[in-house]
């Protein structure tokens, strides 16, 4: 199952993945924090840890806000040694979400 979605998420079907594609994305070659963001299936688990709220009405709410440009956002996000406190996570997409809801266009360079 897992081995499925990493050949589906990175085209492994479409494009031959170089050996540094394979070590980072597969692996943990980087340092530990580096590697727990470009690890596929880390990100994944990491990025649900950090966003899930079972306080809303909708839990994966924040979750659900990064579906759209996922790489992007995440990649700028939890670049940061601030993005490990799930506190300051949550209360930073409530409030990229709530200008979102206000008509406030949140981009690439806004975000």
């Amino acid at each position: 199952m897992f081995w499925e979605y990493l050949r589906y998420r990175w085209g492994v079907d479409k494009k031959k993945p170089t050996e540094n594609d394979i070590a980072n994305r597969f692996f943990f070659s980087q340092s530990r924090k580096r590697s727990l963001i470009t690890n596929t299936l880390s990100k994944l688990w990491w990025i649900g840890k950090l966003t899930y709220d079972k306080n809303r009405s909708n839990p994966f709410e924040l979750t659900e806000y990064l579906r759209n440009d996922f790489a992007t956002k995440t990649r700028i996000l939890f670049s940061s040694n601030y993005s490990n406190n799930p506190v300051i996570v949550r209360a930073l997409i409530s409030s990229l979400l709530e200008f979102q809801k206000q008509g406030v266009n949140i981009n690439r360079e806004v975000f």
